[in-house]
């Protein structure tokens, strides 16, 4: 009895230790990174699920949700009311605010400090959340039986409009017209609308098929939203906001045979393909270009690298060893000579989500601003880091702040300045670096914080920057107002107050009267004798060099010099005062020389100009007085209300503990895209089908997520053949078809982020009319680590599989184990368990505009352990390596009309990885690679590519020779002494395919046809597959 009592105390335990993982609210999930009490405060139309560090940020949403819910319904005619949950997490230092109603109607926040990409929302945080309650609003119209459907059927994640009728980016756009009625949102700065005049004058702007969401090279996700955003903006100036909601209404219909175009025709009474054009016709461009100035000004600029198609560049800064910028579609740091007279560029790192580069006051470090992934991707965090040009690599001190530069203490020591973004605000801070002083011969430096600023929520601070010795400047941004604070630094001690501050404004262009206040990004240092060429001017002046874009008429970007006196008092501002084609961005400068980005459609180019070729006008230098009040809190008067929606009266924000359990039975249902498998390499494997799938997430912080699905027949995706085939590859080919003729599949797959690892456990079920079936298992638990610059991950896994199935798993064994069929038991069917223990390493990312081509290494090795069902001992354990390697050319041949002639090169070898095969490995090249980003009717071509390649194996007869055990190494040696070599020359084409069909417009469909001829032997092989990648 006690025994008993015993055992059930342990079981009870058991189940209150699961609970507790799965469902209790104090914990890691997968949108917060370490344990927190959630809380619920809940509005009409509003759930906000939250911990305490976020609950001012709630309730700053909670007092406008409604009224903005209730404006987006006013504005896309929505008549049917719902509820949207609204997770906010404090666990990532990128301000983010996403919508999704898959599997329910919920936006996740991540409540921090925005970066530029949000500077041209006003309000910030709230800008965003009513972004994406109107995207949440347009998205649900429709009509009532539509209604009644989702209602009661499909769930929240029914959506005609975007299921069907208008394409993706045109939903993104639709909400970002929306924005523009606050005078907010991209529309509103003329910084995000350089890239539509500059398609323009290139004749490159996307037709509607391109921009309709399928274009997916650079610049995607910017060009498609932008455009659609200003398309819509343009219909609604042109018929009004009503006739707009009676469009939006009728889209929120299942229009099968009108699609966007004929219910665009059924409203508007015109041709969506004309109002489109006419609307390509109406976007302005720079005066300066328009009437062909601005070629005269172009004649005086050269190339400083030849032109690059792969390439975008960023933040470039003059240091003493050459020009350095950073790559942003390469995702690496170059350096080239000023004096290299070919520009031959040399890899400093590489390296991705670079937000900054910054040179030391001495031309020799640089600051490294980058954001680096957490434990999942999602949780970003912001870091510094110090590179050593002299030595070529890192020191090791890093600090958690974003922007980071190195500024000039009174006594010459070097300290790092950036801003560290805590809880929402932002705070200038500035440490001693000791590692820094020890390189420029301080040996006595201490980490010491020498300066701390703190700012209101609503003014955040960029590009920190030295100036004079114990001076550094920064930018400061109050409700897309642009400032410049120039400061000293109170050396010993915490900001205190007795700092000597000042603000100003630059203003130029519009009239003598009422200049224009410039919106400046992007400040930096410039060595004054750089700028006058005289080196007895060095320490006597100094300079920082800044961007801007006319706002009160059509510019590009632009150059501006500011000047101080050895004081660090603003002396001086020019301006470039004409445009240059394609802009002129992050300008550094050398020799008297502009070293500049011109940002063309699709890449850009280096380029340099004199500093006396360039049509310079005095600009106006305000001193500002609208920072004021009480220095401790850094308290602002603002000049203007901001623009927010009134709060709606009489509401009142109560908190509750959260509970998962009401949101448990929420989820959504899809049909014909069933679940065809699950396996640990590829996850939940859909394809088309007649069966339906139920996903829920039994949280709103995705603790836990829950997929079910049932089917009965499945299109096939892939075809094989072989001629004259060796006995084994018949073998293999007859277990593949046995396999698919299970064309019946029930699956479960179970996912819990409750701790920083991912916990899987997935089973799949498959049989057909004569009895034959595969039931197999798994769970899983994966955790990956960053490591350096983002993209390289390193991940570890361990997992238990169980397989009962009537095909036994060893092809070459089926005379001794053959095929069952009449429904055998599990007990008489081929059983067996395997445990696995994993470690993977990659920095493979795509180098340049096409994903055709990539950069980088992986590695990794496996552990597997192999028992029969009823056996204790284990009749394998195995040890398997990989590894593969991306070259992204073998010739130097630049794309060329979108023509990938360069021969990219994939490597890659296994040892030991799969049972039958010793080695494994194969070269593959493209030989020619083709981004055609266009299409006809409704169906769009992303990409081309014509592959050739070498396949070599050591094979080895897994019936004759005994399996590699590491319990017996010699077996090893065995293998290779009976390995015959099996090699292979093939050929291959990629073709891409997308339909442009709603939301399906960021659907693809990857087919590859495959044809393989095996050198030792006269067999032939032909392969056709189609991968579906969402």
């Amino acid at each position: 009895m006690q025994q008993n009592k015993m055992l059930n105390r342990a079981v009870k335990n058991k189940i209150a230790f699961l609970a507790i993982v799965l469902f209790c609210a104090r914990l890691f999930c997968g949108e917060m990174a370490i344990p927190r009490t959630v809380y619920v405060a809940s509005t009409q139309y509003f759930d906000f699920l939250f911990p305490l560090e976020n609950e001012q940020t709630v309730r700053l949403l909670a007092e406008q949700a409604d009224s903005i819910y209730l404006n987006a319904k006013q504005t896309f005619n929505c008549n049917a009311d719902f509820r949207t949950i609204v997770v906010v997490s404090p666990d990532s230092d990128t301000l983010s605010v996403k919508y999704t109603a898959s599997p329910y109607n919920r936006i996740v926040i991540f409540d921090a400090v925005g970066r530029l990409e949000t500077v041209s929302y006003v309000n910030g945080l709230l800008d965003l959340f009513a972004h994406e309650v109107g995207r949440a609003v347009s998205q649900s119209v429709r009509s009532k039986p539509m209604e009644f459907v989702s209602k009661y059927f499909l769930g929240d994640a029914f959506q005609p409009v975007g299921l069907l009728n208008v394409p993706y980016s045109f939903l993104e756009g639709a909400v970002y017209a929306e924005d523009e009625k606050s005078l907010s949102g991209i529309l509103y700065d003329n910084w995000n609308l350089e890239l539509l005049m500059q398609a323009k004058l290139e004749n490159k702007f996307p037709s509607l098929l391109q921009v309709s969401g399928a274009y997916d090279i650079h610049p995607v996700n910017k060009i498609d939203y932008i455009a659609a955003a200003a398309f819509y903006a343009y219909i609604q100036q042109l018929w009004g906001i009503e006739k707009f909601g009676e469009y939006w209404q009728e889209c929120g219909k299942l229009n099968f045979f009108k699609l966007e175009k004929g219910i665009f025709k059924l409203v508007y009474g015109e041709e969506l393909s004309t109002v489109w054009q006419d609307f390509i016709d109406a976007i302005p461009v720079p005066q300066s270009i328009a009437d062909s100035t601005a070629e005269a000004t172009e004649a005086f600029t050269h190339q400083f690298l030849k032109d690059d198609y792969d390439s975008n560049y960023k933040f470039i800064v003059s240091t003493n060893y050459g020009l350095v910028w950073y790559d942003e579609l390469k995702e690496e740091v170059d350096i080239s000579g000023f004096y290299d007279f070919q520009s031959i560029k040399q890899l400093l790192f590489l390296a991705n989500n670079i937000t900054n580069l910054t040179v030391s006051p001495d031309g020799r470090f640089l600051a490294v601003s980058h954001v680096q992934g957490g434990i999942r991707e999602k949780f970003e965090h912001d870091l510094v880091r110090i590179y050593d040009l002299k030595e070529r690599k890192f020191l090791s001190e890093k600090y958690d702040m974003r922007d980071g530069s190195i500024v000039r203490l009174e006594d010459g020591r070097f300290a790092v300045a950036g801003n560290y973004v805590d809880n929402g605000y932002s705070n200038i801070i500035i440490y001693e670096s000791p590692e820094l002083n020890k390189l420029i011969g301080f040996e006595d430096s201490q980490p010491n914080l020498v300066y701390s600023r703190s700012f209101e929520s609503n003014t955040i601070p960029y590009s920190p920057v030295s100036l004079g010795k114990n001076y550094f400047a920064c930018l400061l941004c109050r409700n897309n107002e642009w400032f410049i604070m120039i400061s000293d630094i109170v050396a010993g001690s915490p900001y205190s107050g007795n700092n000597d501050e000042d603000f100003y404004t630059i203003s130029y262009g519009g009239n003598e009267t009422f200049p224009e206040r410039l919106k400046i990004r992007n400040l930096r240092y410039a060595d004054y004798v750089e700028v006058s060429g005289k080196k007895s001017d060095r320490d006597k002046n100094f300079c920082l060099l800044y961007d801007f874009v006319l706002q009160n008429e059509t510019s590009f970007v632009r150059t501006g010099w500011l000047f101080f006196d050895e004081n660090s008092i603003p002396l001086r501002s020019f301006v470039c005062s004409c445009d240059y084609y394609g802009g002129m961005s992050s300008g550094a400068m050398f020799d008297c020389k502009l070293y500049y980005s011109s940002q063309k459609f699709d890449y850009s180019e280096l380029k340099y100009v004199s500093l006396n070729d360039i049509p310079l006008e005095d600009a106006k230098i305000n001193y500002s007085t609208e920072f004021i009040g009480d220095p401790e809190t850094a308290a602002m008067v603002p000049e203007t209300s901001a623009a927010v929606p009134e709060a709606l009266e009489g509401q009142t924000l109560e908190l509750i503990r959260y509970s998962p359990w009401k949101y448990m039975r929420k989820g959504s249902f899809s049909f014909f895209m069933p679940v065809r498998d699950i396996t640990l390499e590829e996850g939940v494997i859909s394809e088309p089908g007649l069966g339906v799938t139920f996903e829920t997430q039994s949280d709103p912080f995705t603790n836990n997520e829950l997929l079910l699905s049932a089917a009965k027949g499945f299109v096939p995706l892939d075809y094989e053949k072989l001629f004259n085939a060796q006995k084994k590859d018949t073998q293999e080919l007859k277990a593949q078809r046995i396999e698919l003729s299970k064309d019946a599949a029930f699956a479960l797959y179970f996912k819990n982020t409750s701790t920083p690892a991912d916990i899987t456990a997935a089973g799949v079920f498959k049989f057909n009319d004569s009895g034959e079936y595969t039931f197999s298992s798994f769970a899983d638990i994966l955790f990956s680590l960053p490591l350096a610059m983002t993209f390289r991950r390193l991940a570890f896994n361990m997992s238990l599989s169980f397989t009962a199935s009537t095909s036994y798993w060893d092809v070459t064994q089926t005379e001794l184990f053959p095929n069952l069929t009449d429904w055998p038991s599990f007990a008489k069917a081929y059983r067996r368990w395997q445990s696995s223990a994993g470690l993977q390493y990659s920095n493979i990312h795509q180098y340049g505009i096409s994903p055709m081509k990539k950069l980088g290494i992986a590695a990794g090795t496996k552990l597997v352990s192999s028992w029969e069902w009823g056996q204790w001992n284990p009749y394998q354990i195995s040890a398997g390596f990989y590894g593969t390697g991306e070259i992204p050319f073998l010739m130097p041949v630049q794309n060329y009309r979108n023509m990938i002639l360069c021969l990219p090169t994939t490597v890659h070898a296994e040892l030991f990885y799969t049972n039958g095969k010793a080695v494994d490995a194969y070269a593959q090249l493209l030989l020619y690679g083709m981004e055609i980003q266009n299409g006809f009717w409704r169906l769009y071509f992303p990409r081309a590519g014509l592959y050739a390649g070498y396949d070599i194996a050591l094979e080895y007869d897994t019936a004759t020779v005994r399996l590699p055990d590491l319990r017996h190494l010699e077996r090893f040696y065995d293998v290779f002494g009976n390995c015959r070599l099996n090699d292979s020359v093939f050929i291959k084409v990629d073709f891409g395919l997308t339909p442009v069909i709603g939301k399906f417009s960021k659907v693809q469909f990857q087919s590859s046809l495959k044809l393989e001829k095996y050198l030792r032997n006269q067999e032939w092989k032909i392969k056709f597959d189609i991968d579906i990648k969402y």
